[in-house]
């Protein structure tokens, strides 16, 4: 069998098919056209299903915004005068820093965080054995 005999046998074998759909399509009209209906539908939601979960551009600006003068923050009734939103910080304290922030918690303040930690670890271990 050459190449020009498979080609026709495949030619016929596909008239055939074609005829035979095409008889079927004639007899039977309304199921026809309920399966071209039901295929055109699944092939419109799939178009749109593609369309929807279709990632939204990113937007890109041509040019970086550059500050001209300095941010200022503006006043109101929360934030106090001369307090800092931001501020480089310092590995440890001065001796004088030290002195002015820093308190020694006294006894009543260390028992009230003992009973506070006490009952968080209640709460935790609850009723485990």
């Amino acid at each position: 069998m050459d190449f020009k005999e498979l080609w026709e046998n495949i030619k016929e074998k596909s008239r055939l098919i074609f005829e035979k759909v095409k008889n079927y399509i004639l007899e039977n009209t309304m199921m026809s056209a309920c399966v071209a209906a039901l295929f055109l539908v699944i092939i419109i939601a799939i178009i749109l299903l593609c369309a929807a979960l279709k990632k939204p551009e990113e937007v890109k600006y041509e040019r970086p915004v550059t500050l001209t003068e300095e941010m200022l923050v503006p006043p109101s009734p929360a934030m106090m005068d001369g307090y800092n939103s931001s501020r480089v910080t310092k590995e440890a304290w001065s001796k004088e820093e030290a002195e002015e922030w820093f308190t020694v918690p006294g006894k009543k303040e260390l028992d009230d965080l003992s009973r506070a930690n006490d009952q968080i670890i209640n709460e935790i271990t609850g009723a485990a054995p």
